[in-house]
């Protein structure tokens, strides 16, 4: 038999409806060869310290830790230089200010992403950085729902008439 290994992002994200933050839900022992991985912000609805009761080796927990502004400033120079981009000196300043503030991996990562589709031509005004993981996220989110809004608008009318016209008939 293979191991399983399921990986659970962000339980600090889950609602407290039905008490979820007890983490009552999680199985408990697992099955042989079947493992879990999960992350969450270290202080949100107490979930840090639930796992620790929970699991009681401290030897399962690893704390993921900001990678310094000089670290994650490499990495963005690595990944671009990879994904054959380069930025401005400008631009640059503005990277190399928003990963001072917030260094995680995650974040840096997210930086990235959105760099790298930036052009040298820019206006600076259209290259500002988010400065949370949070931020990162709800602003690529914001970019998905503005480049496909028109198209799920037009599935959503079009599945309507289907069922209007199955209805009707």
């Amino acid at each position: 038999m293979r191991p399983v290994v399921l990986f659970l992002d962000s339980l600090d994200q889950l609602t407290a409806a039905h008490r979820a933050h007890s983490l009552s839900w999680l199985p408990r022992p697992l099955p042989h060869r079947v493992h879990i991985v999960v992350s969450t912000l270290p202080y949100e609805h107490d979930l840090l310290d639930t796992l620790r009761v929970i699991v009681t080796s401290e030897n399962n927990f690893v704390q993921i830790l900001p990678l310094g502004q000089q670290l994650s400033v490499s990495l963005m120079s690595e990944w671009l230089s990879v994904a054959n981009r380069t930025l401005t000196p400008a631009q640059l300043d503005i990277v190399s200010s928003a990963l001072s503030r917030c260094s995680l991996p995650l974040y840096t990562r997210l930086v990235f992403e959105e760099v790298s589709q930036w052009s040298s031509y820019s206006p600076l005004e259209q290259t500002s950085l988010e400065f949370t993981v949070k931020g990162c996220i709800n602003k690529l989110f914001e970019k998905v729902c503005i480049k496909y809004y028109t198209f799920l608008m037009q599935s959503c009318f079009l599945q309507c008439l289907s069922v209007c016209c199955v209805l009707s008939v």
